[in-house]
């Protein structure tokens, strides 16, 4: 067992601190910039302006031997609050828009605290001076300087922190991000995202609270380099699928959105989650980079259209695993729960080989389920074992849908049962 030493830990604040933290602690704008930041809670006039009437009560009450709060407490909220603005320059500089602000909230903690005081020695110096003036009907006043405060705050602050909790009412589009790709998006390969974008991080659990079976693997593509990709680079990277929302096409493409929307049309859109009134987020949208191999535009029952497949044609030989993978839309939603079946067959005869029934997605996503006409359902992976004494020349699979409660097979526009796709299994 070897102890870590902090600064060797990998984080980006770390790596930021040890390259240019000197630099950026003798630079003032950085201070004085999270300082506000800081103070950004309580609203900087009000802030300023009770710790400098504070101030003033602090040493004309002193002046007067009348009641003062003690210094050295005092000062040591001033003391950890200097130490603290200190520490975060030097490896942040604090703005709203990328949520840095959590880095100088342990400084707001000091600071109210800090500001409470000098409205504590503002009423005490009032106190004081009413009754060494004999002015003891006025004794009331300090009570009612800090109601008046009080009133101030509860005007300025109440109605936007009570909109701000119901806010948090409302689902966040990571959280109905997560859990569609948890029951859609099977494992394969990384999900990307623009750097920077406010979905960047749905699947990582420690940051979003994510809790799906599945664990994602993703990747933050740099804004100036995500566009010059190609879907054959991106494959080649083991990169599958891509998702942006409405929030990162205006923060982090607003003047390039012709471009942008040229490279998202070499992809498939695969599902849009549409913000709505009580959803917390801006539509999100959910890509995946490689097209069916094959497409297809087969229709069963009038209710669900095959339009592509995947099929390993190059590993199709005698022993070797056929797999193949479907993708369907719906016409309109289906009527109850369909099983999907693949069989391999001669090419000339119906003498069945082999064969895989199930769900046409997953257990989590049965058709009953499908209730968007502009989501692309991928199919479930269909893994068919081969037959090593399998005979090179021609066969054909055949799929298709049934009701396993009657058996019942859904007929396609050309009043078939199934869909057939000829193979070929070369010589060894």
């Amino acid at each position: 067992f070897s102890a870590v030493r902090p600064l060797d830990l990998p984080a980006r604040e770390i790596d930021t601190f040890k390259g240019d933290g000197l630099a950026f602690l003798l630079t003032p704008s950085r201070h004085f910039n999270n300082w506000y930041y800081a103070i950004y809670p309580l609203g900087l006039a009000l802030f300023a302006g009770v710790v400098g009437l504070g101030g003033l009560a602090y040493q004309y009450s002193r002046q007067r031997h009348w009641q003062i709060l003690d210094w050295q407490q005092i000062g040591l909220l001033v003391l950890y609050s200097f130490l603290g603005i200190g520490m975060s320059a030097s490896f942040t500089q604090v703005w709203l828009g990328a949520g840095k602000i959590r880095h100088v909230l342990p400084i707001s903690l000091a600071l109210i605290p800090l500001w409470a005081a000098a409205l504590v020695q503002i009423s005490w110096a009032i106190r004081d001076w009413l009754e060494k003036s004999r002015q003891r009907h006025w004794q009331r006043l300090p009570v009612a300087v800090t109601a008046a405060v009080a009133s101030i705050l509860a005007v300025s602050f109440v109605p936007g922190n009570g909109a701000l909790l119901k806010q948090y009412e409302l689902t966040p589009m990571p959280v109905l991000l997560w859990r569609w790709t948890d029951a859609n998006v099977p494992l394969e390969g990384l999900i990307m995202t623009p750097m920077g974008s406010d979905i960047a991080n749905t699947w990582n659990r420690p940051w979003s609270g994510y809790d799906g079976v599945k664990s994602f693997q993703w990747w933050q593509e740099p804004d100036g380099d995500i566009l010059k990709n190609t879907p054959e680079q991106l494959v080649e990277r083991n990169i599958r699928y891509f998702a942006l929302s409405d929030k990162d096409r205006a923060d982090l493409y607003g003047g390039r959105l012709n471009e942008l929307d040229a490279f998202l049309r070499q992809f498939t859109l695969i599902k849009t989650i549409p913000a709505h009134e009580n959803i917390m987020g801006s539509t999100v949208y959910f890509y995946r980079v490689a097209a069916p191999q094959i497409p297809a535009q087969t229709v069963f029952g009038g209710q669900i259209q095959l339009i592509g497949y995947d099929l390993n044609t190059p590993e199709l030989k005698a022993g070797n695993i056929l797999k193949f993978r479907p993708y369907w839309r719906i016409q309109r939603q289906p009527a109850t729960n369909y099983s999907l079946f693949v069989h391999l067959y001669p090419a000339a005869a119906d003498q069945l080989i082999v064969q895989n029934d199930g769900p046409p997605t997953s257990l989590d996503r049965l058709t009953l389920t499908w209730d968007d006409p502009q989501e692309v359902y991928i199919g479930a992976d269909v893994s068919l074992p081969l037959p090593a004494d399998l005979a090179p020349g021609p066969y054909r699979l055949v799929l298709g849908l049934y009701d396993f409660s009657t058996g019942q097979r859904l007929t396609t526009e050309a009043d078939q049962d199934s869909f057939s796709i000829p193979i070929e299994i070369p010589k060894n």
